[in-house]
């Protein structure tokens, strides 16, 4: 897939003293990307259950 969208804005700039405001311009960056499927196992056993002081593999 391909994604279009801003790219780089211009840095900001101090204000004189009359205010003037100074132009930009902005430019268009393109990223491209594609969707993957990633795993790991790990091992889950009774004593890492009742280890489970935080609480993260079962909640109630």
């Amino acid at each position: 897939m391909n994604k279009i969208m801003l790219g780089e804005a211009p840095l900001l700039e101090k204000l004189n003293e009359a205010g003037e405001i100074k132009a930009g311009t902005m430019a268009e960056a393109r990223e491209a990307y594609r969707i993957e499927t990633w795993a790991k196992k790990i091992g889950i056993t009774r004593q890492v259950l009742v280890n489970d002081d935080l609480g993260v593999l079962i909640s109630t």
